[in-house]
């Protein structure tokens, strides 16, 4: 995969909590082997938006209930990604390819187009990123209700870089 890192990837970026037995990060590493890429529903409303100019933006994987530990990033397609218009509006998204199939009785409200994903080599914590709009660190994810808006040091920006091969 060709891309430059600098112009075309975010600094920000997304933590996202996943469900350890329905969606962990291994799963979609397998779809992406088998695809080349994978979606993977959401039931929080994303603003893609946000991450404009850039073609690419960073997610970062968080086990749902824990104090923040962080095993895991995805480099999503910005422009692939889907979303519901209205936050209180849902979409199964039975027509998704290239992951988990969906059911119409699912309510989700966005949809994330992943060409990467991978396992940090250890674990990071959420204590080290800040969260955009108050530049204030994150003590912990036990209570993740919607996606958080992240700046994501440069040290860990490396290590996605060098595991993209760039």
């Amino acid at each position: 995969m060709k891309i430059d890192f600098l112009t075309e990837v975010d600094r920000k970026g997304l933590i996202h909590p996943f469900n350890p037995y329905w969606s962990r990060p291994e799963h979609f590493i397998e779809f992406i082997n088998k695809y080349g890429k994978t979606n993977y529903r959401s039931t929080f409303w994303i603003d893609f938006n946000k991450f404009k100019p850039y073609k690419y933006f960073i997610v970062l994987f968080a086990e749902a209930g824990t104090d923040g530990e962080i095993p895991a990033w995805g480099l999503c397609e910005r422009e692939n990604c889907l979303r519901v218009e209205e936050r209180q509006e849902t979409n199964p998204y039975l027509d998704v390819k290239f992951g988990f199939l969906g059911d119409k009785e699912s309510v989700f409200k966005s949809v994330f187009h992943y060409r990467h994903i991978q396992l940090f080599g250890k674990p990071h914590n959420c204590s080290e990123f800040n969260l955009v709009k108050d530049k204030q660190p994150i003590t912990n994810l036990r209570l993740l209700r919607s996606a958080l808006y992240v700046d994501i040091p440069q040290e860990i920006m490396n290590e996605i870089k060098e595991g993209l091969g760039i």
